[in-house]
């Protein structure tokens, strides 16, 4: 129960929830679209293309693209930018709650539940790494006006061509309600958003 619910496509034993995972399904009927990873498990399972989510509050499709970006709101330390390159290719793990950030989470690590111990055993190709992270006592962007201590990733989108200068043609824009700020990924020579480069 509780934040292990995210994990729960690893279980068997009882219909699979659907807590912390990104869904792929078919609009008109609400089952698993066509072309998802899982083709296995009950209907729960064939609709999910992402999971070890805590809270996936907002996410963000690339133009042009297939990937989708998840905007996922930390507990005690990190906020996550992550990203499916392709939702139909493979089920990806982002493991909430074993991991936070890019590391395991000292309180569930400490309890020893077998169900994280398997996935650490499992080693680092079993979970997908966020992105980014952003530590909730660090600046974003260093020297910025922006407080720290409390965190919230809570919005994201992607610019086309509009107003803004064209070096913003491809940002990815994400925002933390706790912070109050609202920052731009610029995209790098192939157009993929350079965690580096945050404004």
């Amino acid at each position: 129960g509780g934040a292990l619910r995210s994990q729960d496509v690893r279980t068997a034993g009882d219909p699979t929830g659907l807590d912390g995972a990104i869904l792929r399904v078919n609009p008109d009927t609400g089952a698993a679209m066509a072309g998802n990873p899982n083709t296995t498990g009950d209907a729960g399972a064939r609709r999910i293309v992402a999971h070890g989510l805590r809270n996936p509050f907002r996410f963000a499709l690339r133009p042009g693209t297939n990937e989708v970006w998840t905007g996922d709101v930390g507990w005690g330390s990190w906020e996550e930018i992550n990203r499916i390159p392709n939702p139909t290719a493979a089920v990806r793990n982002f493991g909430w709650p074993c991991y936070e950030g890019a590391g395991r989470q000292s309180g569930y690590d400490g309890n020893d539940l077998s169900i994280c111990e398997n996935l650490y055993a499992a080693g680092s190709s079993a979970v997908a790494a966020p992105y980014y992270t952003y530590k909730h006592t660090d600046q974003v962007v260093a020297g910025e006006s922006c407080g720290t201590g409390s965190s919230s990733l809570t919005g994201m989108s992607f610019y086309e061509e509009g107003n803004y200068p064209p070096e913003y043609d491809g940002a990815l824009f994400f925002a933390d309600y706790s912070r109050k700020c609202v920052w731009a990924m610029l995209p790098d020579g192939t157009g993929v958003p350079d965690p580096n480069n945050r404004q």
